[in-house]
């Protein structure tokens, strides 16, 4: 357990409601379990998340760690995460003070550009010495197993430690802690952005697979020995508030972890880790994917003006994946598309329904994909098929230039077009219906509005039969909470 710090809290980008439990967990289904309630909790945690600088003249982990490691007994202290020292925070960096040490490491899947690298849930204060002394081992308890080179304490700095050539035992009031960032960083990262991996808790391979981290009986028997405090709750609520936007909701709700990591299913995977390749984010490619229907996918709202942006929400669940391409070429009414344009690909290998993805989800484009102020259309494509699209600036005609298309066929209930070229639309109604009903609702020009910022909150599909929606009619579901479930997102040419 973490020592209470009491500070004031300083609101930076998400705003004290937003963050509040309540709200935070409004539209997740905590009564799911096993990889279903993982993915909702993935979608959740995953956005927002307001990535912080890892090093930066501006606000950045160093400055973070100062407000929520500090010491209670003295602010302009941080306290050690090994050592529990009290050390002045004006000794970061510095080899007699503290450096910011990842418990998971990044030599064992935690790479120096993406998200993962300066996510304050697994970053802490550690003494410079001792946190070389952990280094990238395991966690684990040599002295249980009577190991002859285990060392106790690992570091004479940190008198309640020890370790051996594989395995770093962490002072008992800091083990759930260390635990429940570990159960946090393998529900937050599965490999479906850039440059991050899948994380997994393992027994047995760990970090000698890039991607692992032992020992899964461990840490959940921690999680259960040294249960949330105070200090370690008001740690995640500066995260949201202060940094991040985002919750570790095993520090919320502990009670998640029997529930997600008990599963059995869940059991088998760890089982099977350590026999198996790491998953890559670009393993799938398509191959195999479900076909997607007209108005199964539907374009939830679009900024035509720097910076371009677009929301797409799933109205139904593909659990073998999908392959679309999204493109602001115009439709021919000799039935063919112009191709002086830009596409984007989006291939995912599960979608849920009420998922949400928007550009900033893909990483390349084909041509030109630059949408126009002065009307401009967009198509979302299954092997050369529409199934969604949206027109601006007037109703549809043949696609004589850059701003005109025709209807293609079968969009005529899975489309929209106004007669107005603001600088962005956006929807605002329905969230939580049928398919029917949220297919009505998108397609019906009385239900947006212009607007600054592009909602890409989750849907509900109450009616989406094998999703991760389930047949909750409570709290709404979180298969769809914002991001992509067990996804990896990738981008390629038309």
């Amino acid at each position: 357990m973490l020592r209470l710090t009491a500070l004031v809290l300083v609101l930076r980008g998400a705003t004290a409601s937003d963050c509040d439990t309540a709200t935070y967990y409004a539209y997740v289904d905590l009564t799911l379990t096993g990889s279903a309630l993982r993915a909702a909790l993935h979608a959740r945690i995953k956005s927002p998340h307001d990535v912080i600088p890892y090093t930066s003249s501006a606000t950045d982990v160093w400055d973070a760690l100062k407000v929520i490691d500090a010491d209670p007994a003295n602010t302009d202290n941080v306290l050690g995460i090994y050592s529990r020292r009290s050390m002045p925070d004006s000794l970061s960096g510095d080899s007699d003070g503290w450096n910011r040490e990842h418990s998971w490491p990044k030599s064992c899947g935690v790479g120096y550009e993406g998200p993962d690298f300066s996510d304050l849930h697994h970053l802490f204060p550690a003494d410079w010495s001792v946190n070389s002394a952990r280094g990238n081992k395991n966690f684990g308890d040599c002295l249980s197993d009577g190991t002859p080179t285990c060392e106790a304490p690992a570091h004479t700095e940190a008198p309640d430690t020890a370790d051996d050539v594989d395995s770093f035992l962490p002072p008992p009031s800091t083990r759930g802690d260390i635990a429940r960032a570990a159960f946090y960083m393998v529900t937050r990262y599965d490999g479906g952005e850039k440059d991050t991996e899948a994380l997994q808790l393992v027994d047995g391979c760990g970090c000698a697979e890039s991607g692992r981290l032992a020992s899964y009986a461990w840490l959940r028997q921690w999680h259960i020995d040294d249960p949330v405090d105070d200090a370690e709750r008001l740690r995640n609520a500066q995260i949201c508030t202060d940094y991040q936007g985002n919750r570790n909701p095993y520090v919320d709700y502990p009670e998640l972890v029997a529930a997600v990591f008990d599963d059995e299913a869940e059991a088998q995977i760890r089982a099977d880790a350590c026999n198996d390749d790491p998953p890559a984010a670009d393993d799938f490619d398509g191959s195999g994917a479900d076909r997607v229907g007209a108005g199964d996918v539907l374009i939830a709202g679009a900024r035509f003006d720097n910076p371009d942006d677009l929301v797409i929400v799933f109205l139904k669940t593909f659990p073998n994946g999908i392959a679309l391409t999204i493109t602001d070429n115009g439709w021919l009414e000799s039935g063919n598309w112009r191709d002086n344009e830009g596409t984007l690909s989006l291939s995912l290998p599960s979608v849920a329904a009420g998922q949400t993805v928007t550009l900033a989800d893909m990483d390349s484009v084909s041509g030109s994909f630059a949408l126009s102020a002065s009307g401009d259309q967009i198509f979302v494509v299954d092997n050369g098929e529409a199934v969604a699209g949206l027109h601006t600036g007037g109703g549809w005609s043949d696609a004589t230039d850059s701003s005109t298309s025709a209807l293609p066929p079968g969009l005529e209930d899975a489309s929209i077009t106004f007669e107005e070229t603001p600088d962005a639309y956006c929807y605002d109604g329905l969230r939580s219906g049928t398919q029917k009903e949220l297919r009505d609702a998108l397609t019906d020009a009385s239900q947006w509005t212009e607007c600054s910022a592009l909602d890409a909150s989750p849907f509900f599909v109450s009616d989406a039969a094998g999703g991760l929606n389930g047949t909750s009619t409570g709290a709404l579901t979180s298969a769809a909470a914002a991001g992509f479930v067990g996804a990896a997102a990738v981008v390629a040419l038309w």
